[in-house]
């Protein structure tokens, strides 16, 4: 079973109404938008870990909602991770 997903495979999947936290595996930096039309092209290249949702408040230049979804990505394939 391949568990090497890519994150621009799944991109058209995720919710475009939805907050988006996009965190960085290796160093635990993330990166907040408010839509995913808004994550740069640059991270469809990256590995997806994991996929949840932060139900708390959150604020993104002026934008506020009370869901986002994080979404934990790496540049390394999980089988090297």
């Amino acid at each position: 079973m391949n568990n090497n997903i890519k994150f621009g495979e799944i991109r058209e999947f995720i919710s475009r109404v939805d907050g988006i936290s996009i965190c960085i595996k290796e160093t635990l930096n993330y990166e907040l938008y408010n839509f995913i039309s808004e994550v740069p092209e640059k991270y469809d290249g990256y590995y997806l870990y994991g996929i949840g949702a932060l139900n708390e408040p959150f604020e993104n230049n002026g934008y506020k909602t009370h869901l986002a979804l994080e979404i934990m990505i790496s540049d390394k394939p999980r089988d090297e991770g």
